[in-house]
């Protein structure tokens, strides 16, 4: 319900209104949306605020004409135009409604909320909204069945965005405390999100309220707003919206791990090459922060410009911003072509990038090429530290993943200029691999970030959450290690990840290694280990290999190693002892 009693009322004539249908079962949270202020601290702030606006009934007008009513085809919607400070807020009651009640309450607030616009009278006016607002509040908190919900809660919205892309933030307090926070991604258009609400404590006051990430001016119309229980979390599907607009891919909602940035009229404003022999370009909103940010979840940031490098590479440096990028690629080359350069450079499915460029002629163009790659338009540029795929769940690594591709550029350059063979180079690289435990909250940290963005070297492409990892390590059966390479270069990190069973069968059930290190023979160190450590009592080691669309690199690996593969139990096999060939190319230490 809507808080309609203090604002104005139009109609509208908005086509494609999408057509909502809950199905029959769903609950509802009985909710009361108001307009309030994030700076709130009445009565003293009446007086004392600059921003203070007074509405009919006294309080702080936050609101460009309060919460209007909008009467269109498909019913009655709100459209609020922020203020600064400007917020909406509606308590979280423990109850819940069925799907008709809900309805009826909707339609009688409606009802209403209106009669207070047949009245000429300011007195009779203020009363009525006074009346009706206390009633309301009073419904919401006392109607329903109560008792503490313990299935999922989610908010349902549609909403229409008229303007330039923006976004607005989702947050739930408890006692005053702040417990969950959101974001919601408004593209221009319609918009519609099913957001799962966590945090949630019936058993004390919560509040749940609704901002935009900008300081005022932001005009929203809310088709949909509820808080909703679903009877199957399975198939969250209400509107004919959804299916046309807001159905993502996996690969669409995957993390992304490489951004690959044009430069002129996408980092900076302007074009470089036509600014003038002493150029000063200077960097769009947010770009700098959106960088380090990238940066710091452990994204990596490349380049795809038509440039003349030197001078680009030159003005990047002057800019400060020059060292957060790997392998850029500055030239009059094909943007397609630059990606696939930069692909191979830091050996990464090109499904893992997202390209960003101001020009659609040229996003056309590497999506011809590449279709399977994600693209974003430059506009979208200030929101992109709030989209999901840019936000990895454990970003243990942060800033040091982009080290350790600069560190490996430097190990290519000079083997590239080494006249000794690559197995040779890496001889002479000294790599050495320490094979531990997860005991350590970082190594655990790190093993579980490598198993669920490792893709080409994955022994089966398993995605543990959190908590089932950590419950897997307490099996007396079996024992997950990590492994960190090191040589004379430096440091990889931690690169591997493994899960070894000793019962039913002596396996490798569980293998992530980051795609860093490929072709440097740490997949043969590593099952060179496995058999000289615990294969005194076994004589048969299983690997826990499934073939993914993804995964050809490791199964390469296992191909060198020799393994056999049976084909009625479809599992690698070796009989023991083994020695495989290039496994001494990497010494090892460990204390297992």
């Amino acid at each position: 319900m809507w808080e309609f009693e203090w604002g104005s009322s139009k109609s509208s004539n908005l086509l494609d209104i999408p057509v909502v249908t809950y199905p029959n079962g769903t609950r509802f949270i009985p909710m009361s949306w108001e307009e309030h202020c994030t700076e709130c601290a009445i009565p003293d702030c009446y007086a004392s605020c600059s921003l203070f606006s007074k509405r009919i009934d006294g309080a702080c007008s936050r609101f460009e004409n309060g919460i209007e009513r909008v009467s269109t085809s498909q019913g009655v919607f709100a459209r609020v135009i922020f203020k600064q400070w400007g917020k909406l807020e509606s308590e979280l009651p423990d109850r819940f409604v069925s799907l008709r009640f809900h309805s009826f309450l909707t339609s009688l607030n409606n009802v209403a909320t209106k009669l207070g616009e047949a009245t000429h009278s300011s007195r009779i006016t203020f009363f009525l909204g006074w009346f009706i607002s206390r009633v309301r509040r009073r419904v919401v908190r006392n109607i329903g069945s109560k008792g503490e919900l313990n299935s999922s809660k989610f908010l349902h919205s549609i909403i229409y965005n008229p303007g330039d892309p923006t976004s607005i933030s989702i947050e739930l307090s408890v006692l005053g405390i702040g417990v969950f926070r959101d974001s919601i991604l408004l593209n221009t258009g319609w918009t519609e999100k099913i957001l799962e609400l966590r945090g949630w404590d019936a058993k004390a006051r919560t509040l749940i309220r609704l901002l935009p990430n900008v300081r005022s001016g932001t005009e929203l119309l809310f088709h949909t707003l509820n808080v909703i229980v679903p009877i199957n979390e399975s198939s969250l599907r209400f509107s004919s919206l959804e299916d046309e607009s807001l159905q993502q891919n996996e690969s669409d909602l995957s993390p992304v791990k490489c951004v690959v940035w044009d430069l002129d009229g996408t980092i900076w404003h302007g074009i470089f090459s036509e600014s003038g022999e002493k150029p000063q370009m200077v960097l769009r909103h947010r770009i700098l922060e959106t960088l380090e940010t990238l940066d710091a979840r452990g994204i990596l940031n490349s380049i795809a410009s038509k440039n003349n490098s030197s001078e680009t590479l030159g003005m990047l440096e002057d800019l400060g911003i020059a060292h957060l990028f790997v392998s850029p690629q500055i030239n009059w080359n094909h943007k397609s072509e630059n990606l696939s350069q930069i692909a191979s450079d830091l050996n990464l499915n090109l499904n893992d990038f997202l390209f960003v460029d101001d020009t659609k002629f040229e996003i056309d163009e590497v999506k011809n090429v590449h279709p399977t790659i994600r693209t974003l338009d430059a506009s979208y540029t200030p929101l992109m530290l709030e989209m999901p795929f840019l936000n990895p769940l454990s970003p243990s690594l942060g800033t040091l993943r982009r080290v350790f591709y600069q560190e490996e550029n430097n190990r290519k350059v000079n083997q590239s200029q080494s006249a000794l063979t690559f197995k040779e180079f890496l001889r002479s690289s000294n790599m050495q691999l320490t094979i531990r435990t997860l005991n350590k909250q970082q190594d655990f940290d790190r093993g579980f970030e490598l198993l669920n963005r490792s893709n080409q070297l994955n022994f089966s492409g398993l995605r543990l959450s959190y908590e089932d990892l950590k419950n897997s390590t307490m099996d007396s059966n079996s024992l997950w290690v990590c492994a960190e390479l090191e040589d004379r270069y430096g440091t990889h990190g931690i690169i591997l990840v493994g899960k070894i069973e000793f019962k039913p069968n002596f396996r490798i059930a569980e293998l992530a290694i980051s795609c860093r290190v490929a072709g440097k023979y740490v997949e043969e160190t590593f099952f060179q280990w496995v058999i000289d450590t615990f294969s005194g009592k076994h004589k048969i080691l299983e690997l826990g290999y499934v073939e993914t669309l993804r995964n050809g690199l490791i199964r390469d690996a296992i191909s060198r190693s020799s393994f056999y593969f049976d084909p009625l139990t479809r599992t690698f096999t070796t009989t023991l002892p083994k020695s495989i060939a290039d496994s001494e190319l990497i010494s090892v230490i460990s204390n297992l």
